[in-house]
């Protein structure tokens, strides 16, 4: 993030800080989300985005925040937590982690039929993710 807009965004934080400080009594109760998205179709600039979420990690840490990740669906979400409020860098898992087929169990999954629903017993590919070693320092959860 450019220095002018980080200034620009942790003063529009602060006048949100006060809002609900002065207007508690007028306030539901509230879940903010902050969230970086990385390397997206819309975002150019990401060219080294393992790097860039190890750094973010890294600055969370050194700032006193707890640090989660998850990579259970398609995209790998890093967590840094600051008491109440949590912040999310997500990017596509895929750009973070290298899928290892370590191998295969057979499960039964409902199959679409052409008439009535029916279970079927189908070979499944095992999966672990190896991720970037410098995210190594997040927990990881499901």
């Amino acid at each position: 993030m450019k220095y002018e807009k980080a200034i620009e965004m942790a003063e529009d934080l602060r006048k949100v800080a006060d809002f609900i400080e002065k207007q508690f009594s007028q306030v539901p109760d509230i879940d903010v989300e902050i969230t970086s998205y990385v390397g997206f179709g819309w975002d150019k600039s990401a060219e080294d985005i393992p790097a860039i979420v190890a750094d973010t990690v890294l600055a969370g840490l050194a700032e006193g925040a707890s640090v989660r990740k998850d990579y259970g669906s398609s995209y790998f979400r890093a967590f840094l937590g600051f008491g109440e409020l949590e912040y999310r860098v997500i990017c596509e898992r895929d750009a973070v982690c290298t899928r290892r087929v370590i191998g295969t169990q057979m499960v039964t999954k409902s199959m679409p039929p052409e008439g009535e629903w029916t279970e079927k017993e189908v070979e499944e590919d095992v999966v672990e993710w190896d991720c970037h070693p410098l995210l190594a320092a997040a927990k990881e959860t499901d």
